[in-house]
């Protein structure tokens, strides 16, 4: 899980060669998970930080993938998360203005 907190540490520097220190810190993650079947579960973390990283690069679609590779990983079925009641945009405050006033 250091790894794992050093990539995404690395990602939210948002420095293109801090970028690519954060890649190989996730391969470097997968080869040992892959190599030792005891950290099997930590796989998800692996995608999940690579998903992070990707849409730190505006790659969305890459990682929109990577994301869903994380969320197969954990076996999670529950496809209603995004079932919760948003905050209406007229319940907002529209400027910082607003935002004083209400206060």
């Amino acid at each position: 899980t250091l790894l794992f907190l050093y990539g995404v540490a690395l990602t939210e520097r948002g420095k293109k060669e801090d970028y690519t220190e954060a890649e190989n810190k996730f391969l470097v993650m997968k080869m040992v998970i892959q190599e030792n079947e005891i950290c099997e579960n930590f796989m998800c973390l692996v995608y999940f930080g690579r998903g992070l990283l990707r849409c730190a690069q505006k790659r969305y679609n890459g990682g929109l993938l990577e994301f869903h590779k994380s969320l197969q990983e954990i076996g999670d079925t529950n496809d209603h998360w995004f079932d919760i009641d948003p905050t209406e945009d007229e319940d907002l405050p529209t400027t910082f203005k607003d935002l004083l006033k209400d206060f």
